[in-house]
């Protein structure tokens, strides 16, 4: 009797994990093909998500993105039959509906975020913030940059002044952050001057009456 109540809750433990539509959960990649990724959810059959699904921003391939045994978090989109046996899931929603209650918190708080520079685009640059954001050319740095390209593939740290879920709408400013912490030096510089002491400085102008 014993051992048929153990081979009981053995077979409970093992049973497929019973989801829901729209339901969050975290898998394992066991697959990657060129359209889609197959993921392990513990549902009976492995769940697929299809190229539409995936998160490959700047024109990257399922298999630059993604590697077996990777964990990643996925929606369950549904099931492609009555017998709910082929299962359809999405990783970049699940990223982007995590993303987004982070992004308000940022947003709300005037806290900085940092992100990845994925690509450049006319007028600008693409960021990865869990959902795409753009970081317009004049908000890069506080002067003018000719050439963007050198930021694709770099980490930076950037505001978000623009932020609409409904429109998917993120902007983001380098400048506004870089603007902020050069008028705090400054403060702290000037608070921190005495008449008297010995600094070194760089010229910026000349003048008929001096130079600055």
């Amino acid at each position: 009797a014993t051992g048929a109540g153990e081979g009981a809750a053995i077979g409970e433990q093992m049973a497929p994990t019973r989801l829901n539509r729209g339901q969050l959960v975290t898998g394992t990649v066991v697959q990657v093909a060129e359209d889609h990724v197959l993921v392990d959810v513990g549902h009976k059959s492995d769940g697929t998500i299809p190229r539409s699904e995936l998160r490959l921003l700047g024109g990257k391939q399922p298999d630059q993105v993604y590697r077996v045994g990777d964990q990643i978090p996925v929606v369950v989109l549904g099931f492609a039959d009555k017998a709910e046996g082929s299962l359809l899931l999405s990783h970049r929603r699940a990223v982007e509906r995590q993303a987004w209650d982070q992004l308000r918190q940022a947003f709300e708080a005037g806290e900085p975020i940092e992100v990845p520079v994925v690509e450049q685009v006319k007028g600008g640059l693409v960021c990865d913030a869990g959902v795409r954001a753009f970081m317009p050319a004049s908000h890069v740095e506080r002067g003018y940059v000719a050439d963007l390209s050198g930021y694709v593939g770099t980490t930076v740290r950037a505001k978000i002044i623009e932020l609409d879920r409904n429109k998917r709408r993120v902007i983001l400013s380098r400048k506004e952050l870089l603007e902020e912490e050069a008028r705090r030096r400054a403060e702290e510089t000037l608070a921190s001057l005495e008449e008297g002491q010995v600094r070194a400085g760089v010229v910026k102008g000349l003048t008929d009456f001096g130079a600055f």
